[in-house]
């Protein structure tokens, strides 16, 4: 791949404060001065070459403390996940694998989750005898997650229960068309709780959530939602490949498009944030495929998401990955420009002749 279009490797602070009081700051001076008294004054550059044992060894243990709060950050995650687990499994009938996190964490791997879920999380629309949507526990279910100010949540389908028709290249191409309308819903929780506007009722995000979760006015609303989504990339994947056990990290060529709405970078102070994206893979049989939105100012809505899924005034490129729910990489990979595009056109005409 010539070069990453989402760079993961980093997590911007949603903090905008200007200078932020470090932990030393907020330690009183009489704890830091003795802190500091540890410290032999000969052993600082420039009086020595570099820092002599008394100052490197402070040096390591402040490395030590990042790795101990690394730590304290992992297993809290890790009761976090498990407690979410519980209650989801619960209320949903869904059976989950979720991301599993050893003490030895960094925090950028903490900052990536992925939860594995059945086919069952869909029911099919009334009106078609293929469309599918999201069952309204699950999706509500999955809203603790979403909150999080993680770098990326993978939403992984696989399994055999209630697989989609997959036989056909039509069959797999309204996979497909169904796959997008469930991240649409998702757009539109995210929507909804996310944005604010100056004069706008303040039922109006509880409303067009009401929508997506088809509640009654005036229902109990106990378990409506109410926290706004923070993650930084949401992506759906789903595997439909017959006896094979997919797993986290595994190599596959994934070739497809992405779209960044077309205005300026979002300036706020000293940041720059690029616009939103939404993307689309596929392997070559139609069989394994990723769908994901990408906001590096976590969803402070400068855009609009619908015209940004549907393609409209949009800038698009080809893109690549190696696997699901990995880095995104300029161009195809082992695919002609004018073959990806001959397949598209092939499916789109069995879809909507």
């Amino acid at each position: 791949m010539e070069g990453l279009l989402i760079n993961e490797s980093q997590s911007t602070p949603t903090n905008r404060a200007t200078h932020p009081v470090s932990f030393f700051e907020r330690l009183p001076y009489d704890v830091r001065a003795s802190i500091y008294s540890y410290i032999e004054a000969g052993d600082l550059p420039p009086i020595t070459r570099g820092f002599q044992p008394s100052a490197s060894g402070f040096l390591i243990s402040c490395r030590s403390a990042k790795q101990d709060l690394e730590e304290i950050a992992a297993r809290s995650l890790g009761k976090f996940l498990r407690e979410f687990k519980s209650t989801f499994e619960n209320t949903t009938d869904c059976t989950i694998q979720i991301s599993d996190f050893p003490e030895s964490s960094t925090l950028a791997e903490l900052r990536s989750l992925r939860i594995t879920l059945p086919f069952t999380s869909f029911c099919p629309i009334k009106s078609s005898d293929w469309k599918y949507v999201w069952k309204r526990e699950v999706l509500a279910g999955l809203h603790p997650l979403l909150r999080l100010y993680s770098d990326k949540i993978h939403l992984h389908f696989s399994g055999p229960d209630n697989m989609p028709a997959c036989k056909s290249l039509l069959d797999r191409g309204r996979v497909e068309v169904s796959m997008h309308s469930i991240l649409r819903k998702i757009a539109i929780m995210l929507e909804s709780l996310n944005r604010w506007k100056t004069g706008t009722d303040s039922m109006a995000g509880i409303l067009s959530v009401e929508r997506i979760f088809k509640y009654e006015v005036g229902r109990q609303r106990d378990t409506w939602i109410n926290a706004r989504v923070n993650a930084k990339r949401i992506c759906l994947s789903w595997d439909l490949r017959d006896n094979v056990l997919e797993e986290n990290g595994q190599t596959i060529t994934l070739n497809g498009k992405l779209h960044r709405i077309q205005v300026p970078v979002i300036e706020n102070g000293s940041e720059k944030k690029d616009a939103a994206i939404f993307y689309h893979l596929r392997d070559e049989q139609r069989l394994v495929g990723e769908m994901g939105v990408v906001s590096d100012g976590r969803w402070e809505l400068r855009e609009d998401i619908d015209r940004l899924l549907n393609g409209v005034s949009t800038h698009w490129v080809y893109c690549s990955s190696s696997g699901l729910g990995k880095a995104l990489g300029e161009g195809l990979v082992g695919c002609a420009e004018a073959k990806f595009e001959e397949d598209e056109q092939e499916v789109s005409g069995h879809i909507y002749h």
